[in-house]
């Protein structure tokens, strides 16, 4: 029996994203390179996801890309997104934002992107 492995790219709302957390750090070209690529992993956590990307010109040192504000909303669930960058890693994180968990088919969805201010 074959095991099929789930390969997991970035979404079309995720790419946007990553885009306007990580342009003050990553240049254009390499997150177009890597958002082209498959993730290297997710995690569903219960109330958000986590979702990974490699790449050997990624920083190395800890950036938290927290900068403008964006908030994700699907079917009156809202959600908040952050970008871990370092150790070759860019990682994008989804969570909760307003009281209901993000589903785990949250990201299948056509999730509308603002950026707020708060």
């Amino acid at each position: 029996m074959a095991l099929y492995l789930k390969m997991t790219y970035a979404t079309k709302f995720e790419k946007e994203i990553i885009r306007k957390l990580c342009n003050r750090y990553v240049s254009s070209e390499l997150l177009d390179e890597i958002l082209q690529g498959e993730a290297s992993d997710y995690e569903y956590s219960g109330c958000g996801y986590f979702l990974y990307f490699k790449h050997e010109d990624l920083p190395i040192q800890r950036i938290v890309c927290d900068e403008p504000k964006v908030m994700g909303e699907w079917n009156k669930i809202q959600s908040g997104f952050l970008v871990f960058l370092g150790e070759n890693e860019l990682m994008l994180e989804c969570h909760d934002w307003g009281g209901n968990d993000v589903p785990p088919n949250y990201r299948e969805n056509d999730v509308l992107v603002s950026e707020i201010k708060i």
